[in-house]
């Protein structure tokens, strides 16, 4: 990717909206080096150079860091000398080119403003919210495809009760039922 096509973005919404598959899905696509930070990485000031060293050496390459908020928190509430570093080494990654950053948070609120809000460190925000009512019943349909399903099961009806859950929760949904449904057979003697 050339390197004036190199963008920040941070992919934000609530728990369990799709945040890291996403991350991962552009991981596995990549044809460039992928590097992913954890929290935990970013644990000293010596963590925050480590990380951005080494997505510099990998460039072109893709710098994922998961959760965001844990580490960039807003400078009134955190550590602002771990912040100013941050911001500094993503500044910095800049003149190298051909890193794209991609950050995820639950609590975009708690971010640093100078953080989401700036050209060249986070020139983007998405949001990642919850499912409408056609993604869950493409969901369903999706997590249940290697099931038994009976030919009646209305997926549209399913979809509306499952208003307001996340995929995360639509998948534990699917295979909680698929484990009842094995406990009952077996009960009956099926």
């Amino acid at each position: 990717f050339p390197s004036h096509d190199r963008r920040g973005v941070i992919l934000y919404g609530p728990p369990g909206t799709g945040k890291t598959k996403v991350c991962k899905c552009l991981a596995k696509e990549a044809t460039y080096s992928v590097l992913y930070a954890m929290p935990s990485d970013f644990a000293s000031l010596n963590g925050i150079r480590n990380v951005c060293d080494m997505a510099q050496d990998l460039a072109p390459c893709l710098l994922i860091i998961e959760d965001i908020d844990w580490i960039a928190q807003d400078r009134a509430k955190g550590n602002a000398a771990f912040v100013m570093e941050l911001m500094n080494k993503l500044d910095g990654l800049e003149s190298f080119g051909d890193i794209i950053t991609l950050g995820t948070t639950n609590a975009l609120g708690e971010l640093e403003n100078a953080i989401k809000n700036r050209p060249g460190r986070f020139d983007r925000l998405i949001n990642i919210d919850l499912p409408n009512q056609e993604c869950r019943e493409l969901m369903l349909r999706r997590f249940t495809k290697n099931f038994i399903v009976d030919k009646d099961a209305d997926f549209d009806k399913i979809a509306f009760t499952t208003d307001g859950l996340t995929g995360a929760h639509i998948n534990d949904l699917c295979n909680t039922a698929a484990i009842v449904a094995v406990k009952e057979s077996s009960l009956d003697g099926e």
